[in-house]
């Protein structure tokens, strides 16, 4: 039996019906950071945020026959993030932070995944709903992540999650 599903869904609910190309995203890596020219989606002026960060975890499995196989994949997608300045450090390490984020639940999925026991047995719903319930696990985390730093505007809290992210990317780095 064969299985395969590719799951993509976008943090604050921007959902791009194109699959962009591969120049249009990057793939999370631990010796490469963002950079404001990474940001080239168009300036939300309307709102009073400097800038925007977009991820995504892609998701895709397989069976065959007793075969599981997967690759999960945090993404930073270039065309829906933006930004108002391309000066700040300080907003453009909390930016980096949202695409850690989204890469410490990328490793947290590899290890449900990998924790599974027959997973081709359970079925398509089942794997799925371990992903939806992570990514709105992860949703909210990135809101919550938001309003405690005041979106990196509050030193000591940002520092605080600076350190939290650090060290749950640690703790999961046999999932990299």
């Amino acid at each position: 039996m064969l299985i395969r599903f590719v799951v993509a869904l976008f943090l604050f609910f921007l959902v791009d019906d194109n699959k962009a190309s591969l120049k249009n995203e990057l793939i999370w890596l631990s010796n490469r950071k963002l950079q404001w020219s990474d940001f080239s989606g168009r300036p939300k002026y309307w709102t009073d945020f400097a800038a925007q960060t977009v991820t995504t975890i892609e998701q895709s499995y397989s069976c065959t026959g007793d075969n599981f196989t997967f690759n999960i994949t945090a993404k930073f997608n270039k065309t829906k993030s933006w930004t108002k300045t391309k000066k700040s450090n300080r907003i453009l390490a909390h930016e980096q932070k949202h695409f850690d984020l989204t890469e410490l639940y990328a490793r947290k999925m590899r290890r449900a995944y990998n924790q599974l026991n027959n997973p081709c047995s359970i079925g398509k719903k089942a794997l799925n709903k371990i992903y939806n319930d992570m990514f709105e696990e992860l949703r909210q985390l990135q809101i919550l992540y938001d309003v405690e730093t005041d979106h990196g505007l509050k030193p000591k809290a940002q520092q605080q999650w600076d350190d939290f992210i650090t060290e749950g990317l640690n703790n999961y780095i046999i999932y990299k």
